[in-house]
């Protein structure tokens, strides 16, 4: 648990200072990024079923606060394990369906989160794999950006 915290504060520290993060390699980090992993699977299904139900019902109110929550969810926890495009990407899918609480989702926007949703298995196969992130979480996050704007 102490090796953990360490690592925790070493990641947080070189964030602070705008250093680099190396690569995941020791056990604290290894842990993060399973624990992480267990979370962003239980975190996709989450949101499968809340945009499913959303889907069936777009003034579903509770359905739209699942779907935040989710995107909240990833957005806090991706920067700890370095998966700092699937937290910027979920930090403005967050923003957009919070605005679908005032205004109604177009077609494009409802197939940009549709889209981000079934990203995310890749996303946690890349980060299993030690490799980069899917490209499509920066243009997503890009075109969600002009919705939000």
């Amino acid at each position: 648990m102490i090796a953990w915290c360490q690592s925790l504060l070493r990641k947080f520290r070189s964030r602070a200072a705008g250093v680099a993060e190396p690569p995941v390699r020791d056990d604290a980090d290894a842990e993060i990024r399973d624990v992480f992993l267990a979370e962003l699977t239980e975190v996709t299904k989450a949101l499968q079923s809340a945009y499913a139900d959303w889907r069936a019902r777009p003034t579903d109110a509770d359905a739209l606060r699942r779907l935040r929550r989710g995107f909240h969810t990833l957005k806090g926890s991706a920067p700890l394990i370095g998966a700092t495009a699937l937290a910027d990407c979920s930090r403005q899918l967050e923003q957009l369906v919070t605005r679908f609480a005032e205004k109604p989702a177009t077609p494009d926007m409802v197939r940009v989160v549709e889209y981000a949703i079934q990203l995310l298995p890749g996303c946690a196969d890349a980060i299993r794999g030690a490799r980069p992130l899917p490209a499509q979480l920066r243009a997503i996050g890009a075109q969600v950006q002009r919705y939000v704007g």
